[in-house]
This record gives structure tokens, C-alpha cells and sequence, in this order.
């Protein structure tokens, strides 16, 4: 498994940092809308060396687990819900144990593919999870022509890029199962993946298009869908829409 970096962790979810100086990674905050001109400078720093970040403006700095629970708007204390924050996105590399002890098969893998339809990494789903949960998840990616366990650092593009790429209205959900079930509606529905995955790379791969995004039923799925909303305002026109996705 590799090591929890303050690196690992802001390549992987935030992507290639806006500058570098020196020793520093230097990106956009991932609650940029919270800084005054959203961060243009960008305030995010991350320390390789020390492996240590500190966002100036939010008043928040520490370890690699102090900075996923800040990307993930979540509290550090919640050891549970940042473990399952950090598998689902490929940063902990392990399979779930109800997958090691049964040798089962996943309940469904979404890929992951580029504008060429070049695979880069998939997820696999696995149900029942582990500690009771309903769901797990683990990432792998496509490296040498085969699947290696772990993202070790791959950004992810949307889900369905390639399919979506050239199409003018998009739908934005949470979730691949309910990307692919509106795809089957014949609509042009892509995801980051679940809650807080959505970051400024793929606002900028949505620009100048007309993107609907429909929330999950539930509190954090309403949060999500308004802060994707948010960092598409200025770059794409963000169709009102007061619903769930319902056909997943």
C-alpha cells in the first residue's frame, strides 16, 4: 500500500497544482468558494518535504489525514467516513476483507476511460462491504496492458467522458451506477464519482456547456450537487433543476 502523503492526496483529487515553488505545491482550494475572487491566488500549499499543507484563508493546516478530511468537508474525527472517503478514491489500496475472505467477484466495475477511449483505471464495487456497510469500493489502474491495484496517484477524468465530450447538454449525477442508468435513458450523464469527487479540472472539461446537475435524495447529495453548481457558475450555464436523479 502506498504511504498517505499531503502529495498523494492533492494530486489525486485536485490534480496537477497551479504553481510550484521550490520544495511547495501551490493549488486552488478546493473550497475556493469560501475566498475572496475564488482563490485566484492560489492558497492551498502543500509542503513535500515536511508533508505538511496549509490552506492560509480557511485557517486549517496539518497531515495528510487533516487534508482529506478538508478537501472532504469532513471532521477529522470521523475515522470512518474518511477511510471509506479515501478507499473510494484509490488512497487506500486495500480490498475489502469480505472480497479477501470470499474471493468474490465484484458486484460491478465502471471504467474509467479517456477522450480516445484509452482505459486509465477502473472501480470495482463490491457488496456487501466491510464492518457492515452495504457497499465498498477499490480502484485499480491500467498500466503495462494490465489492471494494478491502487490509483498511486492517477487523476481520474468524468466517468463516460468520451461518450459526453462532444455532447452540448450534459447531465451531471452522483454516482456511476446512476450514470450509466441514465445513459440507458439515452441521456448524456456523466459523474465524478460519489460525494466531493468533483473537482476543477472536470469544471473545466464541462465549460461552455449545458450541464443539469440532479442531487442524490438526501442532505449530503443536495450539499454536493450545490458545490458542483458553484464551480461550474462562470464556465458552463447550469440548468435549474429541483429533482433527484430517481433512475438509479
Amino acid at each position: 500500500m502506498n504511504r498517505l502523503t499531503c502529495e498523494l492526496v492533492a494530486r489525486t483529487i485536485l490534480g496537477i497544482p497551479a504553481q510550484t515553488r521550490g520544495g511547495e505545491l501551490l493549488y486552488r482550494c478546493a473550497h475556493a468558494e469560501r475566498h475572496r475572487n475564488g482563490d485566484a491566488h492560489p492558497s492551498l500549499s502543500i509542503n513535500v518535504q515536511k508533508d505538511v499543507f496549509i490552506c492560509g484563508p480557511c485557517g486549517v493546516s496539518g497531515k495528510a489525514w487533516r487534508l482529506a478530511a478538508f478537501i472532504a468537508g469532513l471532521d477529522p474525527k470521523e475515522k470512518r467516513n474518511i477511510t471509506g472517503w479515501l478507499r473510494e478514491r484509490g488512497l487506500l489500496n486495500d480490498r475489502p476483507k469480505s472480497a479477501r475472505k470470499t474471493k468474490c467477484d465484484p458486484a460491478a466495475i465502471y471504467e474509467y476511460r479517456d477522450g480516445d477511449g484509452s482505459p486509465m483505471a477502473r472501480k470495482l464495487r463490491f457488496e456487501p462491504g466491510r464492518d457492515g456497510r452495504k457497499k465498498d469500493f477499490s480502484w485499480q489502474r491500467w498500466e503495462n496492458s494490465e489492471w494494478i491495484d491502487g490509483l498511486a496517484g492517477v487523476k481520474t477524468p468524468l466517468y463516460r467522458f468520451r461518450e459526453i465530450q462532444n455532447e452540448q447538454m450534459v447531465v451531471y449525477v452522483e454516482g456511476e451506477k446512476a450514470a450509466d442508468a441514465g445513459a440507458k435513458l439515452g441521456l448524456a450523464t456523466t459523474t465524478a464519482g460519489s460525494v466531493n469527487c468533483f473537482g476543477p479540472d472536470h469544471a473545466e472539461v464541462l465549460s461552455a456547456k449545458d450541464v443539469a446537475v440532479l442531487p442524490d435524495n438526501d442532505p449530503p447529495g443536495r450539499e454536493y450537487a450545490q458545490r458542483v453548481a458553484t464551480m461550474l457558475a462562470g464556465k458552463a450555464k447550469v440548468c435549474p433543476h429541483r429533482g433527484t436523479t430517481g433512475f438509479a
